[in-house]
């Protein structure tokens, strides 16, 4: 065995270790679990009488925008601030089953 046949093995070898590893990727790829998305909100403050309104966001809001009249005393409505709310992933808990006993 020459020197150029040892060079030809490390080579393949090498090919042969990247290919496994990209497949094994694209396998577990898919798989992942999907994160559910945030819902993203808006919060309406009227700085006059202190009421506030929660409602989805809409694309040009920002945090200062007036939005109309507030329902209480008639002041600017202004957006007060905009945030994602993560919905829960509840998962069932697993509840140890009683131990029988015989009397």
């Amino acid at each position: 065995m020459n020197i150029e046949d040892l060079i030809y093995i490390i080579y393949m070898s090498t090919i042969l270790g990247l290919l496994i590893a990209l497949t094994i990727t694209a396998v577990t790829a898919g798989k992942r679990k999907q994160e559910p998305q945030p819902l993203t909100k808006t919060l309406l403050a009227c700085y006059n009488c202190g009421h506030r309104e929660e409602r989805n966001y809409k694309q040009g809001d920002y945090v200062g925008k007036n939005e109309g009249a507030c329902p209480k005393c008639g002041a600017p409505l202004t957006i007060h601030a905009i945030y994602n709310i993560y919905p829960r992933q509840d998962k069932k808990a697993k509840i140890p089953t009683p131990l029988r006993t015989s009397h």
